[in-house]
């Protein structure tokens, strides 16, 4: 009955347990140790979202993706709202289940995925959707989509995430071709090197 933070349907690949996360309670979560690329963090334990939203209270801003995990909708919303975070989170999942979202409560943010202006137009009717993620061609010499979206009316994100290790190596071509294509924002592993570019650039 307690949500937890866990991208996988497994533990296996963050901890140093294995199973389905939704098989164990969260005092049997509690005796695993967090685990990344083989180093354990000792001492370190899977976090309740509870906790995650404490923390993050009043001081950063949250990408909630609940695709494919069968997150109850009514705990969820009640969960948001009850830690007063209702505008702190975006919700990220199938466009049924953000719709459920919307019409649970209005405030809430979601976070929808499109590929077109008009799936985007779909979603006009809901005051929470604000910002819409698509798939940045980053093997095109430009593209147009977050220039289109915003003539609608709409806000673009975009991630990086599969590119960033060509930052670590000096390679910063494919932020590049995010800051040509104008979209609003994007999601990086390497916030800090995205940052220090920007600079350069005279863009922050």
């Amino acid at each position: 009955g307690e949500l937890v933070l866990m991208h996988d349907e497994s533990i296996a690949r963050t901890t140093t347990g294995t199973g389905s996360v939704s098989n164990f309670t969260y005092a049997q979560l509690l005796q695993f140790d967090m685990e990344r690329d083989g180093t354990i963090s000792k001492g370190i334990k899977v976090p309740t979202l509870r906790q995650a939203f404490a923390l993050c209270k009043d001081k950063m801003f949250i990408n909630l993706d609940i695709h494919s995990k069968a997150v109850p909708v009514g705990q969820l919303a009640a969960l948001i709202e009850e830690c007063g975070m209702t505008d702190q989170v975006m919700i990220y999942s199938t466009k049924d289940e953000l719709v459920e979202y919307a019409v649970t409560n209005p405030n809430l943010i979601i976070h929808p995925y499109v590929s077109s202006v008009n799936t985007a137009k779909e979603y006009k009717q809901y005051p929470g959707a604000m910002l819409f993620q698509y798939g940045l061609k980053y093997d095109a010499t430009y593209d147009d989509f977050p220039k289109k979206m915003r003539e609608a009316g709409f806000m673009t994100y975009t991630n990086i995430l599969n590119q960033d290790s060509y930052m670590l190596k000096g390679d910063y071509s494919y932020l590049d071709k995010f800051i040509a294509s104008e979209t609003d924002f994007i999601q990086t592993d390497r916030a800090e090197l995205v940052h220090e570019y920007l600079k350069q650039k005279g863009l922050r």
